[in-house]
Order: C-alpha cells, then sequence, then structure tokens
C-alpha cells in the first residue's frame, strides 16, 4: 500500500516538473514574438506597421509651440518642448483602415514614455483620428511633449493598437 501511494506521489511530482518546464518554454516564445513585433524601422525607410499599415518617418523636428487658427493662436506645451513627427501611412489592403492618435507613443532614451498629443486647428495637418480607404495614403504630424533634455532624435516612435495588440517600434 505504502509503494502505490510513494509511485502515485513521485508521478504526480514528474508530471508537475513537466508542465512547469513546458510553460517557461511557451513564456519564452512569446517573449520572443513580441521581440518580433517590436523590431524597428529604419528612419526614412517604408516599414509594415501592421498587415494592413505601412509608414515612413519623413521628418524629426521641434518646437516650443504650434501655430493654430491661421496664426490667431498657438498650443504651448505647460513645461518642455514639443517632438514633431512627420509620418506617411499607406493602407496596402482592399479596406479602410481606421488610426487614433493614442497608437503612437514616443519613448525617450532612459524609456520613459510619452504619449501623443492633441492639437484642434493647427495650422499644419497633424494626425488625430483618421480612416485610410485602400490604396491611398495620408501625411501629417505626431505630436509629443517631452522633457527640454531629451531630443526628439533620440526617442523612438512606437505605433501599437490597443484593439488588436500590434506593436512596432518605428525609429
Amino acid at each position: 500500500m505504502f509503494s502505490i501511494i510513494g509511485f502515485c506521489i513521485i508521478v504526480a511530482i514528474i508530471c508537475i516538473a513537466v508542465n512547469s518546464s513546458s510553460d517557461k518554454s511557451s513564456k519564452k516564445q512569446t517573449i520572443q514574438d513580441n521581440e518580433d513585433k517590436n523590431s524597428e524601422i529604419q528612419f526614412g525607410q517604408t516599414g509594415q506597421i501592421t498587415e494592413e499599415l505601412t509608414l515612413v518617418v519623413n521628418e524629426v523636428s521641434e518646437a516650443d509651440s504650434i501655430s493654430a487658427a491661421n496664426g490667431l493662436g498657438s498650443y504651448k506645451p505647460d513645461s518642455g518642448k514639443y517632438a514633431i513627427v512627420n509620418v506617411t501611412i499607406t493602407n496596402v489592403s482592399k479596406k479602410s483602415q481606421s488610426l487614433l492618435l493614442n497608437y503612437f507613443k514616443v519613448i525617450g532614451p532612459d524609456n520613459a514614455e510619452y504619449s501623443s498629443s492633441l492639437v484642434v486647428a493647427a495650422d499644419e495637418k497633424f494626425i488625430s483620428v483618421d480612416t485610410i480607404n485602400p490604396n491611398l495614403d495620408i501625411t501629417g504630424n505626431l505630436l509629443f511633449e517631452i522633457p527640454q533634455d531629451v531630443s526628439a532624435q533620440d526617442c523612438i516612435l512606437q505605433y501599437r493598437d490597443y484593439s488588436f495588440k500590434n506593436e512596432k517600434n518605428i525609429f
């Protein structure tokens, strides 16, 4: 009787060890998959951000204010400065695609994450909520408030579609 109970305990321990090992390899695969999604698109090059969308970073600049309402007003950051990323996004699918401003973040050199800023009635084209029809593109700016001591050129633009969990570092 004791040997049957001992045998069952040994089998249970082996089963737990095997399951734990397969869980670890599954986690490693998930981490690897995420790393593949985070691969970077080089500045100025066309890269795939989803199966349906490609993106090119045309220019990265900084500003202390953004002109609005045909020069009658302006936006100024509460502190810091603005990083302006000019992009062209192309829909390569057969269906219209929606873009939301909150899909984009800038990651600073210290891994701080900066959310995009919404500007209304700006004199230049700023992407906020847009739809791109099939085989067409849009060109516009993304705006981020960053600290004075951070260079926009040293940041990474990240695209993340939260509905599908697609994530891509752009430059």
